[in-house]
Formats: C-alpha cells, sequence, structure tokens
C-alpha cells in the first residue's frame, strides 16, 4: 500500500536493525513521488532507543564496510541527521571506590 500524500513520517520506537524500519516508512517513499518526506526517528535519553539507534548506526556502518564502503560514525551521524552525542546517553558499566559494579544510563543511576 502507497501513503503518497503523507509527507512526514514518525517512527516512535526502533527496531533492531535499519533494514526492519524502512519496510515502514518506504511505504511513503516511493520512486513516483513528487513532493520530498521527512522522516523522523523519535529517541529518548535514557532510554533503550538510545542504544538502538547506536546499534543501528554502527550496523549500518559495518554494512558500508562489508560493501567496500570505509566510512566513520561522524559521517553516518550526518547522513542520518544524528545531531546530539549519542554516546553520552548510553548505557555503561563502572566499579566505584569500594569495588561494587554500577550500571549507569548517561547521567542518570539505574543501579
Amino acid at each position: 500500500m502507497n501513503f503518497e500524500f503523507v509527507n512526514k513520517i514518525i517512527i516512535p520506537e526502533l527496531h533492531y536493525n535499519n533494514s526492519g524500519m524502512s519496510q515502514f516508512y518506504f511505504r511513503f517513499i516511493r520512486y513516483t513521488s513528487t513532493e520530498y518526506k521527512d522522516v523522523y526517528f523519535i529517541t529518548y535519553a535514557g532510554s533503550i532507543e538510545s542504544n538502538l539507534m547506536q546499534m543501528i548506526l554502527v550496523k549500518e556502518k559495518l554494512n558500508l564496510f562489508m560493501k567496500g564502503q570505509d566510512t566513520n560514525l561522524d559521517e553516518i551521524y550526518e547522513r542520518f541527521d544524528v545531531d546530539y552525542d549519542l554516546l553520552a546517553l548510553l548505557m555503561y558499566q563502572e566499579e566505584d571506590d569500594k569495588g561494587r559494579l554500577r550500571i549507569r544510563w548517561g547521567k542518570q543511576d539505574i543501579a
């Protein structure tokens, strides 16, 4: 089904790969389209979507590498119009001064 009249597409949740999401949003973007389409991927600070977005972007870098196109993540961020410090939002693990393991998500404590 084609939705030629829709020009703004909002993706409220991310799939683990771009090809899965593109099956959805390319229903709005066709080779016969006469107008530009805007696709928005909604991610929230401190959410799993931040981690999924980074995984999708790294997977895109790997796909390009397998096609013989060496690129860096900054170029991929520019291509997908990611304009924030995504790495500051990711989950990571650290050890405090007493040797206890802590899970942190950006600037918030999880455990």
